[in-house]
């Protein structure tokens, strides 16, 4: 799991600082949920059989349960920011 924490953390940056380097992008903000447990992420393999989450998705769920990130961007000089973008971690759990 150790890889998979890693993993989300450089993406994070990666994606992080490839926006906040645009001058109109603004309010930057990420939420990351909870590791998701072996039991709900068991839960969710019987509940879906026959299907299996791949190991690599295992793995990420268990470093965090989805993540969503959102911006916001300033078009023309005289607007306020506006939401412009939406980036989304499917949740393996509700809420």
């Amino acid at each position: 799991m150790n890889g998979s924490k890693s993993f989300m953390d450089d993406v994070e940056v990666v994606v992080y600082r490839a926006l906040d380097n645009e001058p109109s992008v603004s309010e930057i903000v990420i939420e990351q949920r909870r590791p998701a447990h072996t039991a709900e992420i068991d839960a969710w393999e019987r509940d879906h059989a026959p299907f299996k989450l791949p190991n690599d998705l295992k793995n990420f769920y268990g470093v965090s349960d989805g993540f969503k990130l959102t911006w916001k961007a300033v078009i023309g000089s005289e607007t306020p920011p506006v939401p412009m973008g939406l980036m989304y971690g499917e949740f393996l759990t509700p809420n």
